[in-house]
């Protein structure tokens, strides 16, 4: 028997519209705060199959007031009228003196579906058997027991409780003040001396909302660590005990199964974020750098001369500078070398499994002395042997690829007044910026020459031979040579303020050297993965490979409308083919569908071929390409 319809407001687990290119991931160190994860965060979680720990609060309705030790009550106090789960009862309670352990013992015998106790401050409390949405409990004014109103409590969903520790999970933040809710940002300590401070990934976060970031997953691998490694450690162990917890299988390769997500750890939550565009890691220089040292903080200047005044008021001295007396990081060869690897490893895994998604890196700042100091493009190709002059498959240092992006110089922002000499790495500024472009005017719109927000300086300050000296790609390999700016996605100053005087990739390919070239293949690649999501169970042959096509082709149009690709017409700026000629009878045989689409992005380039083949499972994959 029904007994009636009951509505529960509940937050519900709200997704990311799939065609997002703005989101970001965050991977670091920061602490947690002792504040728990809202339950929106927590349902989301629990909705993507992390472990959670639940319980189904009890429903219990509290009287306001607190019971005497002792009462006698009178006509028609005697008579309690309480409703359990719809169900109203009338207890009538004897009218003489009785103590509260006594009243509670009486209306346990009487109340039929509920119990009654006292709480820790004496108040009668009533509940119901019953658990969860079907439960109810209504009781009627009564002052003399305590409750001065009519109260009505209704039964919760599955509460999702607190979770002890955030790490390794990837956290959904939409706002600065999320963030700062459950991430202990400015709580770092530097060393054994109590020197303390803010936490690079805090600084990151910050900087990536106030350049026009929406949405972002931060991924918590710990507590900042100290600048020094333990007594019994040595840097090298420091270094990859560290970089570990951020990338799972450093220096090799990164361990990880994508089909298997108790293995996620650091940066391989990627595998579970298809909505990620932009990853960050903002503690990798950090845990690079060669040693660090106290930094020598300017001496304040001498204030007024102490004179006595007739009626003055006092007035408080001006505050202090908190400023970090340590050095900002910096790298020699070693750490040079081990932020390569830590770049390729990355990138590498993007290329592997997570095409859809831009791996955005700070190049470290050098040690005095370094070739990087004079020659930042010479110091990175050095002759053919530094990591830009080599593609990630060539070697454990190459970093030249389509879905690395380094950024250069660090910056000052009002977020980096407690970091180490007050710099920030510059890549989630960029990253910032990135996302306001995709939201503002489309992401395959190049970024460059936008402002830089709240950036007030820029260090260090490059010189015109240096932003201007043409370097080789690789001498061993290439002819070709390209300055700076061609190379790396450079800040620096213009007559109109701070803004991006690049945004390009490392790939030695010209065809995906602009970054926008690469985002606009990412956002075909992701519109491909879903369409094939949607497509996978149905039956190869004409009528999906037109359905297909139409649609690809749907996709490619809103794209040329939008000024996206070139081309007077539609059929200028892309083709898309999908039927006997771009399958074999053994990719038919095997389940696969391959589509070629062609097209020409509304820059400099020549004619991009993409070749996507949907396979059995629904995963979709380049499988060639080639330039016209």
């Amino acid at each position: 028997m029904v007994r009636g319809l009951s509505f529960v407001d509940d937050i519900p687990v709200v997704a990311s519209d799939p065609q997002r290119a703005d989101i970001a991931c965050f991977v670091g160190f920061v602490a947690q705060r002792r504040a728990s994860a809202g339950g929106e965060v927590m349902r989301w979680l629990a909705a993507r199959g992390w472990p959670m720990q639940t319980t189904v609060p009890p429903v219990e309705a509290t009287a306001r007031d607190a019971l005497p030790a002792s009462l006698t009550l009178v006509a028609p106090a005697n008579r309690l009228t309480v409703t359990l789960d719809g169900r109203t009862q009338t207890l009538v309670l004897p009218v003489e003196p009785m103590t509260s352990t006594r009243l509670v013992q009486t209306l346990n015998s009487l109340m039929a579906g509920g119990y009654a106790y006292t709480d820790a401050q004496g108040r009668l409390v009533l509940g119901s058997d019953t658990q969860g949405v079907r439960a109810s409990v209504q009781v009627r004014r009564n002052p003399a027991l305590g409750f001065a109103l009519d109260t009505l409590v209704a039964g919760e969903t599955l509460r999702i409780t607190t979770i002890p520790d955030l790490t390794n999970l990837p956290i959904p933040i939409d706002t600065w003040d999320m963030f700062d809710q459950l991430f202990a940002w400015e709580q770092r300590v530097f060393d054994a001396q109590g020197t303390t401070g803010h936490s690079y990934l805090g600084a990151a976060v910050r900087s990536f909302f106030a350049q026009g970031g929406r949405k972002c997953y931060v991924v918590r691998v710990g507590d900042p660590p100290w600048l020094e490694p333990a007594a019994d450690q040595t840097r090298e162990d420091r270094l990859y005990t560290l970089m570990n917890q951020v990338i799972p299988g450093y220096p090799d390769r990164i361990e990880v199964d994508p089909l298997d997500q108790t293995t996620w750890k650091g940066v391989a939550h990627l595998l579970g974020l298809t909505d990620v565009s932009f990853v960050c890691l903002p503690d990798l220089p950090d845990l690079v750098s060669a040693a660090r040292v106290a930094s020598e903080l300017p001496m304040p200047l001498p204030g007024p001369e102490e004179r006595f005044v007739v009626c003055s008021e006092p007035v408080a001295p001006p505050a202090d500078r908190e400023e970090v007396a340590i050095r900002a990081p910096r790298c020699d060869d070693d750490g040079y070398e081990a932020w390569a690897r830590a770049v390729r490893l990355v990138g590498d895994m993007l290329a592997r499994y997570q095409r859809e998604t831009q791996l955005v890196a700070a190049i470290p700042l050098p040690e005095a002395g370094h070739a990087m100091q004079q020659h930042p493009l010479g110091g990175l190709v050095a002759n053919g042997e530094g990591p830009l002059a080599h593609h990630l498959n060539d070697r454990a240092t190459g970093i030249a690829s389509a879905f690395v992006q380094l950024v250069y110089p660090w910056v000052k922002t009002p977020g980096s007044a407690r970091l180490p000499e007050r710099l920030e790495a510059p890549d989630a500024v960029v990253v910032g910026l990135l996302a306001r472009n995709a939201l503002a005017r489309g992401t395959y719109q190049s970024a460059a020459t936008l402002r830089l927000g709240d950036v007030y300086d820029i260090v260090p300050g490059l010189r015109r031979d240096q932003m201007q000296a043409a370097v080789l790609d690789n001498p061993r390999r290439s002819a070709q040579s390209h300055i700076l700016e061609e190379r790396v996605t450079l800040l620096g100053p213009t007559p109109a303020g701070f803004r991006l005087l690049s945004d390009v990739t490392t790939s030695l390919d010209e065809s995906y050297r602009l970054a926008s070239v690469n985002r606009l293949i990412a956002t075909l690649v992701r519109a491909a993965r879903l369409l094939g999501e949607s497509l996978v169970f149905e039956p190869s042959g004409p009528l999906l490979w037109r359905r297909l096509r139409e649609q690809m082709e749907q996709l490619l149009r809103g794209l040329w409308r939008q000024g996206a690709l070139r081309g007077e017409a539609a059929g200028e700026a892309f083709q898309v083919r999908c039927d006997r000629s771009t399958m074999t009878q053994q990719d038919l045989d095997q389940g696969r569908l391959i589509a070629e689409v062609t097209f020409t992005p509304t820059v400099s380039l020549e004619q991009i071929q993409v070749v996507l083949a949907l396979a059995e499972g629904g995963q979709v994959s380049l499988v060639g390409g080639r330039r016209d």
